[in-house]
Order: C-alpha cells, then structure tokens, then sequence
C-alpha cells in the first residue's frame, strides 16, 4: 500500500470517526432534552399539587431552555442535510467537469458553473451548523443548571 492509499484510508476512518460522533451528539442532545423537559413537568406537577409555587419560574426556564435545545437540534439536522446535499452536488459537478478537461480548464469551467458561490453557501451552513450545535449544548447545560437550583431550593425548603 502506498502513501497515497494510506492517506485516503486515514481520511476515510476519519470522517466515519466524525459522522459516528455526530449522530451520537444528536442522539445524547435528544435524550437529555426530552428527560428535561419530563423531569421539569413531572416537577411543576408535584409543586402545583403541593401548592409550592415560590419557584417555579426556575422550572418554566429549564422548560424553556430544553425545548430551545431540542429546536436548535432539529434546525442543525435540516442544516446539515442542505449542505451535505450541496456538497454532494458540488462534488458531481466538479468530478465530471475534471475527467474532461485538464485540471486547469476544469477550475475555469468549475467557475463558470457559479461551483464558488455554491462552495460559500456550504461554508455558512458550516456556520451555521457550528451556530446551532453550540446553542444546543448552552441550553442543555442551562437546562440542567436551572432544573438542579429549583430542586435544590425545594430540598432546602427556599
């Protein structure tokens, strides 16, 4: 095997590597969103019932902070398909556009195409998808901050 072989296999493993961690993140953001979301519920339940309401506004932000989660998820997951779909197109493109043409001819015919303004909307999707992920895990976090103050201030009867 040579150099070239072993590169192209170490850059495959690594983007298996990052799509496994991808799909994984989005698994884990659900999960804790959704449990979130019940453990608060089930909370402003209990308190309602017993008429221990001083707090609740702790509760009804964690509420709030994991549904914002659970849409900035979504959103990145629309996100990420458009650009996947663009590359993926973009790739076709330029594939076809090299096997005619020398590699200079084809980076001529490559912007001729408008193939740069479609590489620039895939980078702002990037963006956009780092935007989104970050957003997803302030929240999260966030979440969980607000949901352990409100349980600690019941515990200690605040």
């Amino acid at each position: 095997m040579d150099i070239p072989d072993k590169v192209e296999e170490l850059r495959e493993l690594a983007r298996k590597s990052l799509e496994y961690g991808d799909r994984r993140f989005d698994i884990l953001a659900l999960s804790i969103s959704g449990a979130g979301i019940y453990i608060c519920l089930e909370s402003l339940k209990y308190s309602l019932d017993n008429k221990n309401i001083e707090n609740i506004c702790l509760l009804k932000t964690a509420i709030l902070l994991f549904a914002i989660a659970l849409l900035s998820n979504f959103f990145a997951q629309v996100v990420l398909k458009k650009s996947s779909l663009l590359a993926i197109g973009i790739s076709k493109m330029y594939k076809k556009a090299s096997k005619t043409f020398t590699s200079k001819e084809a980076a001529k015919k490559y912007e001729m195409r408008g193939l740069n303004t479609k590489i620039n909307i895939t980078k702002i999707y990037s963006i956009c998808l780092m935007i989104l992920n970050v957003l997803t895990i302030l929240t999260i976090i966030l979440g969980i901050v607000f949901l352990v103050v409100f349980m600690w201030k019941i515990d200690k009867g605040i």
